[in-house]
């Protein structure tokens, strides 16, 4: 949090880079944390997520690797001295 004060003190464009960062980080990490409490809190038992849990584990973990190759792309190659992991671009 500390980064994004500091970031967003200083202004310019990396101002709204660290905002579009710390939403998509809200979307794919706060608010699937925030839906499972609202589910255990209707009544949603811990069996029943534990099942759909295990029903989905694949498909979950390939997203979240997507994700973090994509992020890779996004941040990382922008610097100098990283290897790229992709060979292409994703072109954002």
């Amino acid at each position: 949090m500390r980064c994004l004060v500091l970031v967003t003190k200083e202004g310019g464009a990396t101002s709204g880079r660290a905002w579009s960062y710390l939403l998509l980080y809200n979307t794919m990490f706060i608010v699937p944390l925030v839906l499972v409490f609202v589910l255990t809190f209707l009544g949603m038992g811990t069996q029943t997520l534990l099942e759909w849990s295990k029903r989905n584990i694949v498909v979950s973990k390939v997203l979240l690797g997507l994700f973090f190759l994509a992020m890779d792309e996004k941040v990382l190659n922008r610097q100098p001295g990283f290897p790229r992991l992709l060979p292409v671009p994703l072109g954002w």
